[in-house]
């Protein structure tokens, strides 16, 4: 009778995509970084609502996934660098 399972790395990914596509589009989209941000926003919410009353979390993020993640973020830059060449020429 548990909830279903809540897979966080599996939302860390989509978090993670998010970000690297809305990086790499903002200079041909402009608008497309805050209806990101409202999206990151709604997505949080939701998930927190799905972890306190829809979903049983049986694993625990490791310290190696949250290092990764924290590395990943610094692609970011780079994921820039590259909108802004290929969109802004």
């Amino acid at each position: 009778m548990e909830h279903p399972d809540y897979l966080s790395g599996k939302r860390y990914a989509d978090l993670m995509k998010t970000m690297w596509f809305t990086f790499f589009y903002t200079p041909a989209i402009p608008l497309g970084t805050f209806w990101s941000i409202i999206g990151l926003i709604v997505y949080y919410w939701a998930d927190k609502y799905n972890i306190i009353k829809r979903r049983t979390v049986k694993e625990c993020i490791s310290r190696d996934l949250s290092f990764e993640m924290i590395e990943m973020l610094e692609a970011i830059i780079i994921f820039h660098a590259f909108g802004d060449f290929f969109f802004k020429r």
